[in-house]
C-alpha cells in the first residue's frame, strides 16, 4: 500500500485524459478505469479480442445444445424469479427473451448523462466479452455495433436495486437493441424512436435467441458505470486538495513541522506517510513564514496527513474493487465448456461495489469537511492571522467572501446526509425470491453526488486561499511561496480571481477555479515543477520491516 500511495501522488491527472485511442480491445479481463474513461467520451470504438470470440462461440454452442433438453436450465429454458420452475417449450424460448427485456425495461426518472450511459454500455460489452454468458455472437455484435455507431441507449436513473444485477437499466439497452424505446441519435443529437435511428444508422435490430435477453440484463454495470465516475472525481479531488490546502496553510502561517518524517514513522499508515511526504515537498520546513504568536496550529492544518491519508487508501482500494468488478462475469447462469456446463449462481449481487462506494463517499466527504473548516478560518478575522475580515479590503462597506462560507457549509451538510450507507438497507423483491439486495445503485449515485459536492467545496477553498495570499503579499511584501509548482498555481489562480478590494460578482471566478481543479490542470501544473528526486520512489526500510512482520 505504501508503494501504491506514493505512486498515486506522483501521477499526472491528464495522462488518463489524453487524446482518446481510436479503439480499445475488450477481452473481459483487462479493462482499466482509464480506458473506460476514454470509451465514455464517445470518440473511442470497441473491438472484441480474437481469443474472446472463441470462448463466446463455444459457450454459445453449449446453450444451443442444451436449451431444448429435458433438463431445466434457469433463464434458458425456464422462467425467472418465482417462475424459475416453469419449463418453457422450445418454440417459446426466443419469445421469452424478448418478453423478458420488455417486461424488465421499467426504469423511470430523468435519463442518465450520455457519459454514464456509454460507460454502462461498454461495461456490459466487456463482461460479455469474457465469454461465459452464452450470448449469441450475432447479438453481441449488434451490441458492439450500436456502441461504435455513436448511438447511446436511453437509461433512466431509477429502477435498479443492485441484485439480481441491474436488471432494469440494462434492459433498456436490450430494448434499444431490438429497435424499441428511445435511442440517442448522434446525427440529430437527441433521443428519437429507436427503430428509426437504427434504420437511419444502418444498424441491424438484434434477433434475440435463447438466453440472450437474460445475458444483456444480468450484471452490475449500472453500479460500476456510475461508480467509476464517482471514483474518477475522487481521484482528482485527492490530488488537488494537497496544493490547495498548502496554499491555505501558507496564508495562515502554519507550522510544517507537523509533517516531519520522524512523526510519520511512529504511525505506519501508508496513506498518512504519502500525504505527509507531499506536504513536506510543498511546504519545506524552514522556508515558509510561520506564526510566532501561536505554536500549535488548528487540526484542519496540522492533521492533514492523518485525515487525508485514510481517504487516499480508500480511493486506491475502491479503484481495485471497481476494476475487478469491471472485468467480472456477473451473469446468471454462467456457461462453461465442461460439465456441468450451465451453472446458476449469484455473481450478479452488487454487494462488493455497493459497500466500497458507500465507503468511498464517507471518506471523500471528510476531505470536504476539513476544507470547510479551513475556509471558515480564512474568512474569520479572529483566526486568520492578521488578514482582513472576509478577505476584502473595505470591510463594512464590502462583505467580501462572507457568504462563500455558507456555500461550503451547505454542501458539507448535504454530504452528511448522503453519507448514510445505501447498502445498509435492503428490500425483498420478486415475491421474496430475491430477499436481499445491495442497493448499490444509490451507493454509486451518492458517491458521485458527494464527490461533486466536495469538488465544489475545495474550489471555494482555492478561491479563499487565493484571496488570502494576495492580501498577505499586500500586507507583507517579503512574503514568499518556496515551492515553484505552488507559485505557478497561485499565479494562475490570482489571474482568475484578482484581489478583492471591493465587492464584485465572484461566481464566474469560482467556476473558473473549479474547472482549473476538475480538469486536472491544477495538479499537473504542480507535478511539472517537482524535482526528479520526488519521482524516485523507494519504499522506506521501516515499511519493509512492517510488511515482513507476521503479527500472528
Amino acid at each position: 500500500m505504501i508503494h501504491k500511495s506514493r505512486l498515486f501522488l506522483r501521477q499526472a491527472v491528464k495522462q488518463s485524459q489524453s487524446r482518446p485511442a481510436s479503439s480499445i480491445t475488450l477481452d473481459g479481463h483487462s479493462l482499466t478505469l482509464e480506458q473506460l474513461s476514454q470509451l465514455a467520451t464517445g470518440r473511442t470504438k470497441i473491438n472484441i479480442a480474437e481469443q474472446s470470440w472463441y470462448q463466446i462461440t463455444e459457450a454459445r454452442k453449449v446453450v444451443d445444445r442444451l436449451c431444448n433438453s429435458d433438463t431445466p436450465y434457469f433463464g434458458v429454458n425456464t422462467g425467472v424469479g418465482i417462475f424459475a420452475n416453469k419449463k418453457l417449450r422450445p418454440e417459446e424460448l426466443k419469445e421469452f427473451q424478448i418478453d423478458l427485456i420488455r417486461s424488465h425495461a421499467t426504469g423511470i426518472g430523468e435519463v442518465l448523462p450520455l457519459e454514464a450511459s456509454r460507460r454502462i454500455h461498454a461495461l456490459r460489452i466487456n463482461s460479455l466479452a469474457k465469454g461465459f454468458s452464452g450470448i449469441s455472437p450475432s447479438t453481441l455484435t449488434c451490441l458492439t455495433d450500436l456502441f461504435n455507431s455513436g448511438c447511446v441507449p436511453y437509461i433512466p436513473h431509477f429502477g435498479t436495486v443492485g441484485a439480481s444485477g441491474d436488471l432494469v437499466p440494462l434492459s433498456h439497452i436490450g430494448l434499444n437493441l431490438m429497435g424499441e424505446g428511445d435511442l440517442w441519435n448522434p446525427n440529430t443529437l437527441q433521443y428519437e424512436d429507436a427503430g428509426q435511428v437504427l434504420q437511419q444508422m444502418g444498424l441491424k435490430k438484434a434477433q434475440l435467441q435463447a438466453k440472450d435477453g437474460l445475458s444483456l440484463m444480468n450484471g452490475n454495470q449500472f453500479i460500476c458505470g456510475i461508480g467509476s465516475m464517482a471514483l474518477e472525481q475522487a481521484i482528482v479531488i485527492m490530488k488537488s486538495i494537497h496544493p490547495i490546502s498548502a496554499l491555505t496553510f501558507m496564508s495562515m502561517k502554519g507550522h510544517p513541522s507537523a509533517f516531519d518524517k520522524s512523526i510519520q514513522r511512529m504511525r505506519m499508515h501508508a496513506g498518512q506517510s504519502a500525504v505527509a511526504e507531499i506536504m513536506r515537498a510543498l511546504l519545506p520546513q524552514g522556508e515558509t513564514v510561520e506564526n510566532e504568536q501561536d505554536i500549535q496550529d488548528p487540526y484542519s492544518l496540522k492533521c492533514i496527513p492523518q485525515i487525508h491519508g485514510p481517504t487516499l487508501e480508500a480511493i486506491i482500494n475502491t479503484k481495485e474493487c471497481i476494476e475487478i468488478e469491471m472485468n467480472s462475469g456477473s451473469d446468471n447462469p454462467l456457461v462453461f465448456l465442461e460439465e456441468p456446463y450451465i451453472i446458476s449462481g449469484a455473481n450478479f449481487h452488487g454487494e462488493y461495489p455497493a459497500k466500497q462506494l458507500d465507503t468511498l463517499g464517507l471518506y471523500v466527504h471528510e476531505i470536504g469537511s476539513l476544507s470547510s473548516q479551513r475556509i471558515k478560518r480564512l474568512t474569520n478575522p479572529v483566526k486568520n492571522v492578521g488578514l482582513p475580515a472576509f478577505l476584502v479590503s473595505q470591510g463594512g462597506l464590502c462583505s467580501g467572501m462572507m457568504t462563500w462560507e455558507n456555500v461550503a457549509a451547505s454542501l458539507v451538510s448535504e454530504n452528511k446526509v448522503l453519507c448514510y450507507p445505501a447498502s445498509a438497507e435492503t428490500a425483498e423483491t420478486c415475491a421474496d425470491k430475491e430477499d436481499h439486495v445491495s442497493m448499490g445503485n444509490f451507493s454509486a449515485r451518492k458517491a458521485l453526488m458527494i464527490s461533486e459536492n466536495v469538488a465544489q467545496i475545495i474550489a471555494v477553498e482555492l478561491l479563499g486561499a487565493t484571496q488570502a495570499l494576495q492580501h498577505r503579499f499586500k500586507l507583507e511584501p517579503d512574503f514568499k511561496i518556496p515551492n515553484k509548482g505552488l507559485q505557478r498555481i497561485f499565479e494562475r489562480a490570482k489571474s482568475l480571481s484578482p484581489i478583492l478590494d471591493n465587492d464584485r460578482y465572484t461566481v464566474p471566478e469560482y467556476q473558473a477555479l473549479l474547472s482549473f481543479i476538475t480538469t486536472g490542470e491544477l495538479w499537473d501544473m504542480m507535478i511539472d515543477e517537482m524535482p526528479q528526486k520526488f519521482f524516485d520512489i523507494e519504499i522506506p526500510q521501516e515499511y519493509k520491516q512492517s510488511i515482513n512482520t507476521n503479527p500472528f
